[in-house]
């Protein structure tokens, strides 16, 4: 059974109370209010694959909602992305990531992620952000999508998740 959503419409693949798996094909969206299980990863990989398999140039929109930044960039987390680019090099489009928890260890956690875009062969594909609207406005264009069709996306797949939701405390 291919993973890859109808253009536009939104399929909501795995969720719970902290991380939402979702496409809005050619978008994946994606948030964690925790570290993500084995399984959720696995699922990540398995959607990104299935996507470049059916010819999808797509992008993922990765939201990072956790209070819990310290020790940085879980390296499960980080092996899986390196995966995924390597395979899928040239073979997909932009995305952003989004740590949207506030403060200091926030801010510092956004700058390394750029640090490490900037150095990476995917300065012009990767861009960091500390909102949801303005990740949208940047990527939806890339995929012929309107920011607004994003944004809506991301609000229906995210609703049950009370640590994302609009006026919501982040940090």
């Amino acid at each position: 059974m291919s993973l890859v959503a109808p253009r536009g419409q939104l399929v909501i693949r795995s969720s719970d109370e902290g991380h939402v798996i979702a496409s809005f094909n050619p978008i994946a969206i994606v948030c964690f209010t925790r570290n993500p299980k084995d399984k959720e990863l696995e699922l990540l990989t398995n959607l990104s694959n299935d996507a470049v398999d059916a010819g999808v140039r797509g992008g993922l929109l990765y939201v990072v909602a956790r209070d819990d930044l310290a020790a940085g960039v879980d390296p499960r987390v980080r092996a899986t992305f390196e995966q995924m680019t390597k395979r899928n090099a040239g073979r997909t489009g932009s995305s952003a990531v989004v740590v949207l928890s506030g403060g200091f260890v926030s801010a510092m956690v956004r700058s390394a992620l750029a640090g490490l875009v900037l150095l990476g062969a995917s300065r012009k594909r990767v861009q960091v952000f500390s909102s949801v609207s303005d990740a949208c406005a940047w990527l939806a264009p890339e995929h012929g999508v309107a920011p607004r069709d994003l944004v809506g996306a991301w609000e229906r797949a995210t609703a049950h998740i009370a640590r994302v939701r609009p006026g919501a405390a982040t940090g």
